[in-house]
């Protein structure tokens, strides 16, 4: 496990951690959530699994999602375009994103200006169409993404660790992952 603080650099992998097979089709599975603090505030948080071609586990991502918004339609947009930016930092040539946020999908596949979160958005649409990769974002049923809703609703943060990077399944999650690896 890497952690992550505020104070260092916010890339993702260093060089040598970068995918190395070019020719597969890389796969993450994405989730958000509000964080209810205890002064009644709401903190978005995601996280988020990253398989390889045949679903084997290659890493888990917990992160806080510090924005200032408290609406979970931005926090999985903003979880989306975390994502997709790990994706491109790691190099892979071909990803399939998955969320169970159908919201978040129709906002990206829509073309409202006047979208109230048109930025994140565009960031998005930056990442899926102007960078020379293959990119597709589906929808998946919750149950689809046990494993991202786990490693999102990371309970006890410290304020100066926002990144958790899991090289192995963490003991929360190991249940729900198959004794070939595989992500369920």
């Amino acid at each position: 496990m890497a952690i992550i603080s505020s104070t260092q650099p916010t890339k993702f992998m260093s060089p040598k951690s970068r995918i190395k097979n070019s020719k597969l089709r890389w796969q993450i599975n994405v989730s958000a959530c509000l964080l209810t603090q205890s002064r009644g505030t709401n903190i978005p948080s995601m996280g988020a699994v990253i398989r390889d071609g045949n679903g084997n586990w290659f890493k888990g991502v917990e992160a806080l999602l510090m924005h200032g918004e408290s609406e979970l339609r931005c926090a999985e947009l903003l979880a989306i375009e975390r994502v997709l930016e790990y994706g491109w930092e790691l190099q892979m040539p071909s990803v399939v994103v998955e969320t169970d946020c159908l919201l978040a999908i129709k906002a990206i596949d829509e073309a409202d200006k006047d979208h109230v979160y048109h930025g994140i958005i565009q960031n998005i649409r930056f990442f899926i169409h102007s960078l020379p990769w293959n990119v597709k974002i589906k929808y998946v049923k919750n149950e689809t993404n046990q494993v991202a809703s786990i490693l999102a609703h990371r309970r006890k943060w410290q304020w100066d660790t926002r990144f958790i990077v899991h090289d192995k399944p963490p003991s929360k999650v190991a249940h729900l992952i198959s004794r070939q690896g595989t992500v369920i």
